[in-house]
């Protein structure tokens, strides 16, 4: 199965359907295999300064990272563990 099934069976959402301007939302770094929970006061920011690079595939290369889903806040099991 790959990376992107993986994301989207546990509730990640693409993000082509991203809004940088809402809070309550954490997004997934797939070269650092980190959660951010995300600003918009001090994220969405930068992502409208210095933009952000679609590869065409769902992942956003953005400040560094690499992009690969998004989901509300509310979906975040307790305890869960960032997918392998």
């Amino acid at each position: 199965m790959g990376m992107a099934n993986r994301m989207k069976e546990i509730g990640w959402r693409p993000m082509a359907l991203f809004d940088p301007t809402r809070a309550g939302q954490q997004v997934h770094d797939r070269l650092n295999e980190q959660v951010i929970d995300w600003n918009p006061e001090r994220h969405g920011r930068n992502w409208q300064e210095h933009g952000h690079r679609d590869f065409g595939d769902g992942v956003i290369e953005w400040d560094g990272l690499l992009l690969d889903g998004w989901r509300p806040v509310a979906d975040r099991a307790i305890g869960e563990l960032v997918p392998p």
